[in-house]
Order: C-alpha cells, then sequence, then structure tokens
C-alpha cells in the first residue's frame, strides 16, 4: 500500500514538530508494508501549501489514500479532486472548520488523538495517540527555566508562563515553530518542566509530548483539552482553576523523571501508531470507515447520492481516466445507468456496450457488470438509478478487480 501525508502550513516549512512525528511514522509505517511519502517536501519551501495540497491530489492515482494532517483545507481539495481521505484531527474542532467536516462527514474518515478531542456531531473511525518516540531524543539534566511548549503568538499564554515562573524564581524558554529539531529538542530536553496554554490545542502541542518522552513532565490546566493526554503524577500535572499555576510548576518539577521519560514512550510510541494506521489504511482507502455513506471515493473514482428513498436511490459517479469499475453482481436492485460527461465501455454479462453522451444502459439484477472510462485525460461522469428491495454497498459480488478487491 502506498499513502501520501499531508502536513500543515509553516511558510510550507511545515511546523516541525508535526514534520519529525511524519517523518518517524514513514519509517514506521514501512515496516508494515506501507511505503509512505512525506508533504511538504524539503524544495517545497518557496510553494504555498495550497500548491502542494494541490500537487497531492493531482498525483492522487499513485497513492492508494492520502492522510491528511493538515484540517478542514486538505477536505476541500478533496470535493473536487476525488480520492480516499483519513484525516487525523489533533484537538477540538475549530468553529469556523466544523461546518466543513459536517458537510464531508460522508465522505472522509476521521481519527484523533484522544477520545476527548472527539465532536459529538462527527463520527470518528478511531483514536491513536500520536507516535512521537525515536532516537533522536536527548535526555539531560533540568535546569532552572520551564518551557512553553506549542507557542506561537500567544502573547497572553507567554505572559502567564512568565509569572507563574518567576513566581518559583525560574525563567521561561519558549518553543517556537521555526526551531529545528536538535534546537528545540535540545531546549525542552533541559527544561524542569512544560507548559501546555492557550484557548486552542492542536498539533501546536506535540512539541509537549516530546518534552514528556525525554522526562520532563508536562503541565496544562484542567479545562485544556491537552490535559487529556498527561497521566497526573507521572508524565505531568493538570493544574486546578483555581490554584496558582506556580503551585503546578514546583509538582511537576519534583516528579521522577525517568518514570515520566517510560510512560510517555510507551503511551505515545511510534511504532504503535504505525501499526494502528496500517490496519486502519486499507478500510478507509475502501471507504469502509465511513458509517451510511452518502459520498465516497474508491479507487477508480468517486460516488455520491443524489437521493436516496425507500424504493430507489439515485447517483452521481465519477469515473477517472483510464479506470474501470469491478465486475461485479447485485442480487437485491436493479440499475439504470445513463452517461452526462465523456464516453464509457460497459460490460454487461460479457457482451461489451460502448456509450456516449446521453445514452443509458439498463443493469437487471443479478447480471454481471461493469464500466470502464476509456479516456485517458477526461473524467467520465454517469447517473446511476437503483430500484429494487435493497441498496445498501454491501450488496456485492465482485467478479474481478483492478483494485485486489474481488
Amino acid at each position: 500500500m502506498r499513502a501520501a501525508l499531508i502536513g500543515t502550513d509553516r511558510g510550507c516549512g511545515c511546523y516541525f514538530p508535526l514534520a519529525r512525528q511524519m517523518r518517524l511514522l514513514k519509517t514506521a509505517l514501512s515496516s508494515y508494508g506501507v511505503q509512505a511519502d512525506v508533504f511538504p517536501q524539503a524544495g517545497d519551501l518557496e510553494r504555498s501549501h495550497s500548491e502542494v495540497i494541490a500537487e497531492v491530489f493531482q498525483k492522487r492515482d499513485d497513492y492508494d489514500l492520502i492522510h491528511n494532517f493538515a484540517g478542514a483545507q486538505t477536505l476541500l481539495f478533496g470535493e473536487s479532486a476525488p480520492a480516499p481521505v483519513l484525516t487525523t484531527i489533533y484537538g477540538p474542532i475549530r468553529p469556523e472548520a466544523k461546518p466543513v467536516y459536517k458537510r464531508l462527514a460522508d465522505c472522509f474518515a476521521l481519527t484523533c488523538i484522544h477520545d476527548r478531542m472527539q465532536d459529538p456531531e462527527l463520527s470518528f473511525a478511531a483514536t491513536i495517540p500520536p507516535g512521537v518516540s525515536g532516537d533522536d531524543l536527548p535526555v539531560n539534566q533540568p535546569e532552572g527555566f520551564v518551557v512553553l511548549a506549542g507557542c506561537k503568538d500567544d502573547s497572553r499564554a507567554r505572559r502567564t508562563a512568565a509569572r507563574a515562573a518567576q513566581a518559583v524564581g525560574l525563567e521561561v524558554g519558549i518553543s517556537l515553530p521555526a526551531m529545528d529539531d536538535k534546537e528545540r529538542l535540545d531546549m525542552l530536553s533541559r527544561a524542569g518542566c512544560a507548559l501546555v496554554l492557550g484557548d486552542h490545542v492542536d498539533h501546536m502541542a506535540l512539541d509537549a509530548l516530546e518534552a514528556a518522552c525525554m522526562g520532563v513532565p508536562v503541565i496544562a490546566p484542567e479545562s485544556s483539552a491537552f490535559s487529556a493526554l498527561i497521566l497526573p503524577g507521572v508524565t505531568g500535572v493538570i493544574a486546578p482553576s483555581e490554584s496558582p499555576l506556580s503551585d503546578a510548576i514546583d509538582a511537576a518539577r519534583v516528579l521522577d523523571r525517568n518514570a515520566c521519560r517510560l510512560a510517555a514512550l510507551e503511551m505515545f510510541s511510534t511504532d504503535a501508531a504505525a501499526r494502528h494506521y496500517a490496519e486502519l489504511y486499507p478500510k478507509a482507502a475502501h471507504g469502509k470507515l465511513v458509517k451510511n455513506p452518502q459520498a465516497a471515493s474508491p479507487p477508480w473514482g468517486r460516488w455520491s447520492v443524489l437521493l436516496d428513498q425507500p424504493t430507489y436511490k439515485v447517483k452521481r459517479i465519477q469515473v477517472l481516466p483510464g479506470k474501470r469499475l469491478s465486475y461485479q453482481k447485485h442480487f437485491k436492485r436493479r440499475e439504470h445507468w445513463m452517461i452526462v460527461a465523456g464516453e464509457a465501455v460497459v460490460t454487461l454479462d460479457g457482451k461489451q456496450i460502448p456509450l456516449h453522451t446521453g445514452q443509458y444502459v439498463d443493469i437487471p439484477e443479478q447480471a454481471a457488470h461493469r464500466i470502464h472510462n476509456p479516456d485517458p485525460e477526461r473524467i467520465m461522469i454517469f447517473i446511476e438509478v437503483q430500484q429494487g428491495e435493497y441498496f445498501g454497498e454491501d450488496d456485492i459480488i465482485r467478479l474481478e478487480d483492478d483494485f485486489g478487491r474481488a
């Protein structure tokens, strides 16, 4: 299996902790039979993030699956360029992005890094903690500062961290997105503890998990979604809202750093994350992780439901250039196909039937059938009307398939 891993934007350099996690995941996935490419790549620094995502979808035929770490923006590209997409959510979904996820909930599968990150209005296929463990993590003795992890431009979080640190006689270091891995990991490993503050938690806080994997206890307010990733008294401290943050810093600095490191390495194992994703990828690639799908992106193109009634269902189906559906049978429905864009070759019980735009064919129950788009450049589109007693996607027997699903 081949997968494209799409990261987030940092001037198209990709936020470094996420870029590191994706590189680790790429290596670990190879042990489970998945060949992965990571985007943005080294040569993408001068390009916009949208250009990089667009190129991945243009190359979608090279991949069985696109694994999206970049949020709702990637899904919008998937609407116009059909491809199987699995999206990993790192925190509570922002209000401005929620309509996109809700609209496309029946098209693309979602995972999250902790159950607390799940939105009750959406369906999640799995919860998989991020894998940040790796041989490049240094272990150092603590020095006289705390580090503010996942900090971008949150001045309020910086002021809060500075006041709390000064109250216990410490300084504050800030883990910035612009730091390279070596500099960032060295700073994190020497901190007395790591703070995760701010109103929104997403992949920007991955460096706090890296800190825990180096034995640096992590502190997060009890109101923060990130607190769900802390094992209290072992990998860090959950700060009560009614207590000074300085009390949590004092409590975190006396925790056993070796116990913190061992527990975090187990909780955020890169190998475990790769194993779970490798198990999900084939299901996601074939649209099996979406409940009651109203749309899907199988390897040959995309389909979406236009109308679903008790006695009939209408679909709009796009077939990519040169692709064909499996040679299949249905036992509880008959179908009517009309070509609305491009040309097609239909195989019906072994007989080939060429069709042009505006022409149609009827598929009886239990008839062996498939459709092929012979055009090497243009997408072919047809409308499928199903009639019968049952329209579930499991009413299918594949006799032959170009994608190994028969």
